[in-house]
């Protein structure tokens, strides 16, 4: 049977395979980032741990910096800066993270930074991931969202939570598809497991600890 790209039903039915293969690209992609917050989240913890419990003091943080770019050199998130994110990050939602732990995972460590750096409260904050959720902002709109004081603005209404994938074609879910933070955990993906990851960070930490001993006020 010859195939007539014309015909509706064949039309149709792309559409739908399309449609589908979309959908299936943002599961995707937000399982992965879904696992690269949880990993965002653990070191910031472990940051936290031992600058403010320990005083290590924020040369750590430079030279985990320099040990982890050197061991997993294709990763990005790894710089100085975004090390200082993440433990911004654990800070920030650590008194109630449970509330906030489905809404992060789904939304790209960009829209993550910009919440918590604009935010007072995690309230205001939780309103923000819900509605950049809800409508499928860029990190653009959102930013302008925040900038025109929209929490105050809608009386601090939180609107309910649904569970549901930003649409294919939305600026939300194209952004997602594209952040170099999940290209770069992919590549690192190929080479370790979650527990085998989990296992060689804190290797890392504890040769780099014991390496760095004379420098550390313990």
């Amino acid at each position: 049977m010859k195939l007539d790209k014309q015909n509706k039903e064949y039309i149709e039915w792309f559409h739908s395979l399309k449609n589908k293969i979309g959908k299936a690209q943002i599961k995707a992609a937000i399982s992965v980032n879904s696992e690269l917050i949880k990993l965002y989240w653990d070191l910031g913890e472990e940051l936290f741990e031992k600058q403010e419990k320990q005083g290590w003091g924020n040369s750590i943080v430079e030279n985990i910096s320099k040990d982890l770019k050197n061991e997993f050199p294709n990763m990005t998130g790894f710089s100085r800066r975004n090390l200082f994110y993440m433990k911004s990050f654990y800070t920030f939602y650590k008194s109630d993270f449970e509330k906030v732990q489905q809404l992060v995972a789904q939304i790209p460590w960009g829209h993550n930074i910009k919440i918590i750096s604009k935010s007072q409260n995690i309230e205001e904050a939780v309103f923000y991931l819900k509605e950049t959720l809800k409508n499928s902002w860029s990190r653009d709109i959102l930013d302008m969202q925040i900038k025109s004081n929209l929490y105050e603005r809608q009386g601090k209404a939180v609107t309910n939570f649904t569970n549901s994938l930003p649409k294919p074609k939305s600026d939300l879910a194209s952004q997602t598809l594209k952040d170099p933070y999940l290209f770069d955990f992919l590549t690192l993906k190929k080479m370790l497991t979650k527990k085998v990851l989990k296992s060689n960070l804190q290797s890392i930490l504890h040769i780099f600890c014991w390496n760095l001993g004379k420098d550390l006020h313990l």
